[in-house]
């Protein structure tokens, strides 16, 4: 068996699909394969023609034929399989399926199904072969916090919410945030750790500077961020410094239906000077209270919290129809 792990991938178009496909292969495998279309398709339903392309390889001694997505193919696991049971109808050996990125959740839910898969550069996951993912940290990441702490995401999350790149310092993030100038030094040398951003001299200030691709930067803080969420009461009234949190807030962004108990956050720093007892059931709750790490109100519009602490609240809820909601909202953001 062969345990295999992430490498860095850029791509784009099916001629470099295919490419990367085959670098990585050898890269992982110290294996050359030959791709070549499979004619075969031509007997699959159009819809199918219409999400992947199909190419026959030689891997390992084993004749397999690659499901190739297409760019505009967002497809469940569970809509996947069945996909593949459709294609095995003609094709007997393994099917690969091959996407250029997967999301974490869809990964285990792709494992669930043992669906073979194969991300180029990054994951490969082939049972019917016997081989298996497994992901690993660069050695760098070995001796430090796998999570910055909630005043240092307040800072990125600040940062995701500039439009234009902005150097900052210790003290002028101390101001806007709310924080003391030592929690933002702080914050400073833990950014610095994960190497998602640049640390400048600005006089005898230490400067912060971020990228300009918000996207590009969401995308590599979010490994190291956590939940805002410190724990969750009830209550029977909602105090006006209160703002709508949660699938409440969530379904403002997207299509998704609320529950029908309304959710709000608070901070926990503001909860506990206000004195606000929580009730020890739902019975006679007329809202469910957020306890957040940071001050959910800070970037709030209309009310409701940020999109990127709602997605951190979120993100590791095991339903379906809230993971699709989270990829709805972020596809909407104006970056």
């Amino acid at each position: 068996m062969l345990v295999l792990g992430k490498v860095c991938y850029l791509g784009g178009g099916l001629q470099n699909k295919i490419e990367d496909l085959t670098a990585y292969l050898y890269k992982i495998l110290g294996v050359r394969v030959s791709v070549k279309s499979w004619k075969g398709h031509d007997k699959l339903p159009f819809f199918l023609n219409d999400l992947y392309d199909f190419y026959e390889i030689s891997l390992l001694e084993h004749s397999c034929l690659l499901l190739v997505a297409k760019e505009s193919s967002k497809e469940t696991p569970a809509t996947i399989r069945k996909h593949k049971e459709q294609v095995q109808k003609i094709w007997k050996g393994p099917c690969i399926y091959v996407q250029e990125t997967i999301a974490h959740y869809n990964r285990k839910r792709l494992i669930e199904e043992r669906i073979p898969f194969i991300i180029p550069g990054n994951q490969l996951y082939l049972p019917e072969i016997g081989i298996y993912l497994s992901e690993y940290y660069r050695k760098q990441h070995e001796n430090v916090k796998k999570k910055i702490s909630p005043s240092t995401q307040m800072v990125v999350i600040y940062m995701l919410f500039q439009k234009t790149p902005e150097k900052i310092t210790p003290s002028d993030l101390a101001k806007k945030l709310g924080y003391t100038l030592m929690t933002m030094t702080r914050a400073f040398d833990e950014l610095k750790v994960t190497g998602i951003c640049e640390i400048q001299k600005k006089g005898r200030e230490l400067c912060l500077l971020f990228k300009e691709n918000k996207c590009e930067l969401w995308e590599q803080a979010k490994p190291w961020m956590s939940t805002p969420v410190k724990s969750c009461v009830w209550i029977e009234q909602k105090n006006k410094e209160m703002v709508l949190s949660g699938l409440s807030a969530l379904s403002c962004f997207t299509a998704l239906n609320a529950d029908l108990l309304p959710i709000y956050a608070m901070s926990a720093k503001r909860w506990k000077e206000l004195g606000i007892q929580g009730l020890p059931s739902s019975e006679k709750a007329s809202f469910e209270l957020e306890i957040w790490h940071y001050d959910p109100s800070l970037f709030a519009q209309k009310n409701i919290v940020n999109p990127f602490s709602l997605y951190l609240s979120l993100q590791e809820k095991a339903d379906e129809r809230i993971e699709f909601a989270l990829e709805e909202m972020m596809r909407n953001i104006k970056w």
